[in-house]
């Protein structure tokens, strides 16, 4: 799979959509899509568009959930692309995610404690 930096048409459409959210007063997170655990995904130049992603999503003001590697599974997960999960792999992925998000309340709780 090709990861690469954040396309001005993704960046668009987030700002975008934060805009409308924030005129609801909704908080928007963002969580990296499903795809299968590779090696690959390890190396520089993966690490590097990762960063360019979470900085994109970061400048926005978008709280980031875990990292991408949070939202790896294994390649058994995955049904018919490398973004569709079998039914156990949606099992699987959901834990992780709410892993992440309790993780990230955690830290909110903690900062607004502080700020206190």
């Amino acid at each position: 799979m090709d990861i690469q930096k954040p396309t001005k048409d993704f960046i668009e459409i987030l700002k975008n959509f934060k805009a409308w959210s924030d005129s609801r007063n909704v908080t928007v997170l963002f969580s990296f899509p499903n795809i299968a655990i590779s090696k690959e995904y390890y190396g520089a130049q993966y690490q590097q568009s990762f960063l360019d992603i979470v900085k994109s999503v970061e400048k926005m003001g978008i709280g980031i959930l875990g990292s991408p590697y949070d939202a790896m599974v294994d390649e058994k997960y995955l049904f018919d692309t490398g973004y569709h999960l079998t039914q156990e792999g949606i099992r699987v992925r959901t834990e992780k995610l709410i892993d992440v998000l309790k993780k990230y309340n955690n830290k909110l709780t903690k900062k607004n404690n502080l700020d206190q």
